[in-house]
């Protein structure tokens, strides 16, 4: 019998607050710049670094 076997990887990436909107940020990940949620870090201000799973901030780096 052959099994197939799918792992579901998640990518976290480190990026660099730009803005910050409300429960939002736009953050520069390399040359290209997305827009995360940032509604579980408290206390964040732009130029703070973050780690970022899919399109949502999981802990900001000292």
């Amino acid at each position: 019998m052959f099994f197939n076997i799918i792992f579901n990887v998640c990518i976290a990436k480190i990026g660099k607050v730009v803005k910050i909107e409300g429960n939002e940020a736009l953050v520069k990940f390399g040359n290209k710049t997305e827009r995360v949620n940032i509604s579980f870090l408290k206390n964040l201000k732009v130029n703070d670094k973050i780690i970022c799973s899919g399109k949502i901030a999981v802990e900001k780096i000292d």
